[in-house]
């Protein structure tokens, strides 16, 4: 079995003995070295000449990176063969060896002042790929970084070297980050604020502002809307149980109804409430005439939600459920069709 060893910090956003940091968030691979993240021995230590000491001796898992810019590990050491990565799990195990070192190759860097840390002296690595991860012995220092080219060949730091990240006090003038500095973003900021792309810096600010107090006022009259929308819901509210109220109160509808309507309220007002408009009003004893007689020529006198005594008797079940839920008015359309009181 693989030696798991304690989670330890590899990276953070230190100054390192080299004059640079290296930015967290520039870190693209991340996915692709997670697939196969590689862990060495003071980066291969191929000055040493063993064979066996350029071979991997384990792999990081639990890799994270943290909000204030370090990255931590767990160390998974391979201690299956008798050798040189079985006495490394040994030196970890019992907390000889606690330090780690990461080997990047540089994407891009910056000598922004605005990148720059108190006390740097070379650029900041600002994007940049994971090659390898190691453990380390005896660390360049306590924020150990290994620096390899684009074609995967090692940096030399020192001082005199010719390498891409030169001290700032010896750098030409004239050479330039390869971070893009704001005057020349400024005419591709131009274009978003539909501006010209020979907008000035001032241009661009006073037209950031307008952008501003036009999204404060915006934001101010959505609010006004939403409350005058929430006023309206609730007077409509209000006034949806008052015409559903009156509607069970003169017999338009059944008390059993009066959800349903409330209900078809909240999703169409103006519809239902011209639905219940058009319910007849049922009758009562009030409605029928003083002599019990109808009207020569005039059989439906009374009638419940416009029909007459004859007509609901050709509705199978319907006299039997008025007589059930309204009998008053089931006793006046029948004195109305015969002209006599219903004994039954």
């Amino acid at each position: 079995m693989p030696y798991r060893g304690k989670k330890m910090k590899v990276h953070d956003e230190s100054i390192n003995t080299h004059g640079f940091w290296v930015r967290t968030k520039g870190w693209l691979n991340k996915k692709d070295f997670e697939a196969n993240p590689i862990m060495l021995f003071n980066h291969s230590s191929h000055w040493r000449g063993e064979k066996t000491e350029v071979l991997p001796i384990g792999y990081w898992d639990e890799i994270e990176v943290k909000d204030n810019g370090e990255i931590w590990a767990v160390p998974v050491i391979d201690i299956e063969d008798e050798g040189f990565a079985k006495e490394v799990g040994g030196k970890v195990e019992r907390n000889v060896i606690r330090a780690a070192s990461i080997g990047i190759r540089y994407i891009t860097f910056s000598d922004n002042p605005q990148n720059l840390k108190k006390g740097q002296r070379r650029p900041t690595v600002w994007e940049w790929e994971m090659r390898e991860i190691s453990l380390a012995d005896i660390p360049s220092n306590k924020r150990a970084v290994m620096l390899y080219d684009h074609e995967g060949e090692r940096i030399d730091l020192s001082e005199d070297a010719k390498c891409p990240l030169p001290l700032l006090e010896l750098k030409n003038k004239n050479q330039k980050s390869n971070i893009p500095k704001m005057e020349d973003k400024l005419p591709i900021i131009a274009g978003f604020l539909g501006l010209a792309a020979t907008a000035s810096l001032a241009d661009v600010q006073d037209a950031i502002t307008q952008l501003k107090d036009k999204a404060k006022k915006v934001a101010g009259l959505q609010g006004r809307l939403a409350d005058f929308e929430k006023k309206e819901k609730d007077a409509q509210k209000e006034l949806a149980i008052g015409l559903v109220d009156a509607a069970d109160k003169d017999g338009r509808i059944t008390k059993a109804e009066k959800a349903m309507y409330l209900n078809l309220f909240e999703k169409d007002f103006e519809g239902t409430r011209a639905l219940l408009a058009a319910q007849q009003k049922t009758v009562g004893l009030a409605d029928v005439p003083d002599d019990g007689k109808k009207k020569d020529g005039d059989p439906g006198v009374l009638k419940y939600k416009g029909k007459t005594f004859s007509e609901l008797r050709k509705e199978e079940g319907a006299l039997a459920k008025l007589k059930d839920t309204d009998p008053e008015a089931f006793k006046a359309l029948f004195k109305s069709e015969y002209g006599k009181e219903y004994k039954g």
